[in-house]
This record gives C-alpha cells, structure tokens and sequence, in this order.
C-alpha cells in the first residue's frame, strides 16, 4: 500500500462553544446521520444571537454609558461643535467679497456668539438644484457653544440671514457633541 492511499486514524470528536455536542465537520455531517446544514443551524443561530446582542450595547446613533466615556475623553465639558459652510458664490456669478463677509461676522455672527469663533477658508464642492456640479470659494465658520435652545436659534437666524441677504440656496450646518477644556 503507498503511503498516500493509507487512511489517516480518526480524529477524536472535540466540543463546540454551544455545549457537548462534538464539533462538526467540513463536508460531512456530524453524529446520527444528520447533515451538516440542519445540524449546524442552531449552533449558527446562537452565535448571531450573541453577535447581534453585543453590537447593540453601543452602536451607530446610541451612546456608550457615562462611564465608559470619562473614562476614554479628557476632563472637560461636553459642548456642541456647530459647523457652518457659507459658500461665496452668487447666482449672478459675483462672490461674497471680503469686506462684505466680515462686515456680515461683525453684525450678525459676533453679536450672537460673542464668547469667539473661528473662521478658515475653504473651496466647496456640491451639485446644485439644477444637478450641475458647483466648486466656489467658502468660509467655514466653527463655533463651540452649550447645548441650549438659545445657542440653536442664534445659528438658525444666522443661517437664514446669510441666505437672503446674498442670495444663496444653503448654508451647510454640521453639529456634534464634543468634550471642551479651556
């Protein structure tokens, strides 16, 4: 007999994580006759189970408990990070100039959120209402403030105000609870 047609010596059965029931193996059933696929369901269900219930402790849109969190985030408080996209470009094809940009901080920003802000300068890239694809200058505005109604209302009138006034579709909002330390 050649050394490959010699029949390996059985394999001892070994547990699976779902009890004493032996391990079953690849392409044949395991114990009683029974086939792999109907065998294998409940064991399969199990562990899904387990699965699904570990990711729901804390997922996408749910939050870790309290204590999870101070343990991982620096000593601080939580605030709200409210991003704000004010694209330059007008309908007429002129831009927001800078001086009326600053003058707009001055009177309508400033006032609201007086505690500061920042500004950077950004290109913008979006499809407009028309399904055209628009690149325009754009100046982000980042303002860290208390998760209040008042603080909401103060960058919904600023919002709605940069829109009229130099005739713009939208101004982007991204807000976001951060933990702050001054």
């Amino acid at each position: 007999m050649s050394r490959l047609a010699r029949v390996a010596p059985p394999v001892p059965p070994t547990r699976s994580i779902v009890g004493a029931a032996p391990a079953l193996r690849w392409g044949h059933g395991a114990g009683g006759g029974r086939p792999f696929a109907r065998r294998g369901r409940s064991a399969l269900a199990v562990v899904l189970l387990a699965v699904a219930l570990a990711g729901c402790a804390a997922g996408p849109g749910r939050t870790a408990p309290a204590s999870t969190l101070s343990a991982v985030l620096p000593a601080g408080e939580d605030l709200m990070r409210s991003e704000l996209l004010f694209g330059r470009a007008r309908p007429d094809g002129t831009v927001v100039t800078d001086e009326e940009w600053q003058a707009f901080v001055d009177r309508e920003v400033t006032p609201r959120f007086p505690d500061g802000l920042t500004i950077l300068e950004a290109t913008g890239q979006y499809r407009n209402r028309a399904g055209r694809l628009v690149q325009e200058p754009t100046k982000v505005l980042l303002i860290v403030h208390p998760p209040d109604a008042r603080s909401r209302a103060a960058i919904d009138e600023i919002r709605a105000l940069y829109r009229k006034r130099f005739d713009q579709e939208s101004v982007l909002l991204l807000s976001t609870i951060s933990r702050a330390s001054f």
